[in-house]
């Protein structure tokens, strides 16, 4: 992190230089600077700095729109890979209207590269934006078919630098392989979900034991409580069962890295659904009572978990008002009422 910011403030020297030259027609200072600002976003985004990141990338592509108004494209490979930069940030912090964009944006001009013969193209960046794009296509705007296509041409570069005896990114593939996973539940094929969750498994686990640092724990606990919804879809409720455990046993056992009190929450909901179809009504009670537990700390600082919770709790007096009994239902409706 040290060498970071030492690189930062050399590069802050030399970019405070540059940019006397950014309104003039001196075209190799600005692509200079264009590359200084392009590097150091790409430094923010390394540090986890995502709004210095997008501010960086965003000069970086201005100054290489005015030079190409003055001309043809110059290093359009770095002129993708900004976008390529910004829509990472973009999809880190949740913008994903704009992440799709800029994904959209550099494999359009990768693509085009490619198709000009220039193979020296960074694979994996364009990789990821096929990632990107895939996730925002199947979640936000319910295109799953393209959202599908994406993720297999994720996947074929993947296997195509292995094949050419470079290195396999495994989490990029499990990434892949989770994605086609929520795009056949989305489609209600969960038989093939299901094969394609159990591929992320078997990488993620494997790579987790290992070195637990190789992933992301929150991840991992994902596409087990992913799992285990579609395993709830095929009917299979013992082994949903069985991954909401997982899921939560991960979450709790790695707080600081893969405390997500919604996601939390929602795998006490679901494992509560799947002990209410084995008539474990009591086990099911107590699920939906964690989950509001859960919750009820977290509302005030984000008051958009407010209609979750009252979801949960309108479950929770539904079963107790069946199964249950009156005491339990006046101390449910005291302790947890909204």
């Amino acid at each position: 992190m040290n060498d970071f910011n030492e690189l930062l403030e050399q590069m802050e020297t030399v970019i405070k230089e540059l940019e006397l030259y950014e309104n003039t027609d001196d075209v190799e200072k600005k692509l200079n600077l264009f590359v200084n600002y392009l590097q150091r976003g790409q430094i923010n985004l390394m540090m986890n700095l995502f709004e210095n990141s997008i501010s960086d990338v965003t000069r970086a592509i201005g100054i290489m729109e005015k030079i190409m108004d003055a001309g043809p494209p110059i290093i359009l490979k770095e002129y993708a890979y900004a976008y390529g930069t910004r829509a990472g940030a973009y999809h880190i912090i949740g913008d994903n209207e704009n992440a799709f964009h800029d994904a959209n944006k550099c494999i359009e001009l990768l693509e085009k590269i490619q198709e000009d013969g220039d193979e020296g193209i960074d694979l994996n960046i364009l990789c990821k934006m096929y990632g990107i794009r895939g996730g925002i296509l199947n979640h936000m705007y319910t295109q799953t078919d393209l959202a599908i296509s994406d993720y297999q041409k994720s996947i074929s570069i993947l296997e195509r630098q292995q094949n050419a005896g470079g290195s396999l990114d495994e989490n990029e593939l499990g990434s892949a392989f989770m994605g086609l996973g929520q795009c056949y539940d989305q489609k209600s094929d969960y038989e093939k979900a299901n094969s394609y969750y159990n591929k992320v498994l078997d990488i993620w686990e494997r790579l987790f034991n290992e070195d637990p640092q190789s992933i992301s724990i929150d991840d991992l606990a994902v596409v087990y409580m992913n799992r285990g919804a579609n395993y709830t879809d095929l009917g299979e409720f013992e082994k949903s069962i069985r991954d909401y455990n997982k899921s939560i046993e991960i979450r709790e056992k790695n707080a600081k890295n893969a405390y997500n009190p919604y996601l939390l929450s929602t795998s006490y909901k679901n494992r509560a659904l799947s002990k209410g179809h084995l008539n474990d009504f009591a086990g099911s009670i107590e699920d939906l009572k964690k989950a509001l537990n859960v919750l009820k700390d977290f509302i005030q600082e984000h008051p958009e978990l407010q209609e979750i919770y009252e979801y949960i709790y309108e479950n929770l007096i539904d079963i107790i008002k069946e199964k249950g009994t009156q005491d339990l239902l006046d101390d449910t409706i005291k302790m947890y009422g909204i």
